[in-house]
């Protein structure tokens, strides 16, 4: 379903299998460090989490995550999923800080080591290379080493979509979620 959605919206084959990717890590991630959390929310973060570089979803007044984070609500909610709507759509919200926002929740916290650790390979060393290489094999990297950039750059639309990225959402005047409340 995830990946039939990125397509619906103009996805790469590339962010399609970071996406996969991502998920995979993270779950790698969280069986070797015995972190607790969420299965079912961490595999729709995962999945869904970059819905804003979709040319059909981005978003140019706020960053690229904050239009991902309200379309995987949506899609949530839509779906009839709302008890993972917020923790979710927050994870993917909080994904590209500098830093894992693990006081968001876990699923926060591995939705941001898994996606640097793909796009970056921070912290890969730390997961075993069997694992990282079938991981790979599985879900090719597709040109997304080029790509992401790119992606990034042309998802700049405001100088608020720049700083969205490192501010909290709540601080920034944005108006009302698509549910209708000011979260």
């Amino acid at each position: 379903m995830a990946a039939e959605l990125l397509l619906d919206c103009g996805a790469h084959a590339a962010l399609i299998n970071h996406t996969a990717r991502t998920w995979l890590l993270a779950r790698a991630w969280a069986d070797q460090h015995r972190i607790r959390h969420d299965a079912e929310c961490l595999a729709v973060a995962a999945l869904l989490h970059d819905l804003g570089l979709c040319p059909a979803r981005s978003g140019r007044r706020g960053p690229f995550t904050w239009a991902g984070a309200d379309a995987a609500r949506e899609i949530l909610i839509r779906g009839g999923c709302e008890v993972l709507a917020p923790p979710a759509a927050r994870a993917i919200e909080l994904h590209m800080r500098p830093w894992p926002t693990w006081s968001a929740g876990a699923e926060a916290g591995l939705l941001h080591v898994a996606a640097w650790m793909d796009i970056t390979r921070a912290r890969s060393w730390r997961l075993p290379r069997d694992q990282r290489t079938d991981i790979a094999r599985a879900w090719p990297r597709a040109g997304i080493d080029w790509r992401f950039p790119f992606w990034l750059a042309s998802s700049v639309g405001s100088l608020q979509s720049v700083t969205g990225l490192l501010a909290a959402r709540e601080t920034t005047n944005r108006g009302a979620a698509p549910d209708g409340t000011n979260t």
